[in-house]
């Protein structure tokens, strides 16, 4: 599970030989750490009305989440979660998005993945 650490269980197998005596030999533990690569914000606005447009991509089958703030210096926490989904699995990676309740007062937007 991904920011735990590995581990190796050898376990028997019921019915096999006397547990207490099983042997296991060339016990490997490959591990290969995959980079994940954060979203991109490709294109915004204008404010149409109340209307807010967004468009971000991502890599294909990651989760995101669209956030919304009033206030950059808030934790990340305290910010709204406008939307959420996963980028297109082997289609499409680029996602629209658009904000009905915006208005013209300061509105902040970040996209979080996974």
């Amino acid at each position: 599970m991904l920011g735990q650490p590995l581990q190796i269980r050898l376990l028997a197998l019921p019915g096999g030989t006397d547990a207490a005596e099983t042997e296991f030999d060339g016990v490997q533990l490959t591990a290969t750490f995959t980079a994940l690569t954060p979203p991109t914000i490709r294109r915004f606005g204008p404010l149409s009305g109340t209307s807010f447009p967004l468009t971000f991509s991502g890599p294909s089958g990651q989760s995101y989440q669209v956030l919304s703030s009033t206030n950059v210096a808030l934790p990340l926490a305290s910010w709204w979660v406008l939307s959420s989904g996963t980028f297109g699995v082997g289609g499409p990676t680029s996602t629209n998005y658009t904000d009905t309740g915006a208005t013209n007062a300061t509105r902040l937007y970040r996209i979080r993945s996974p």
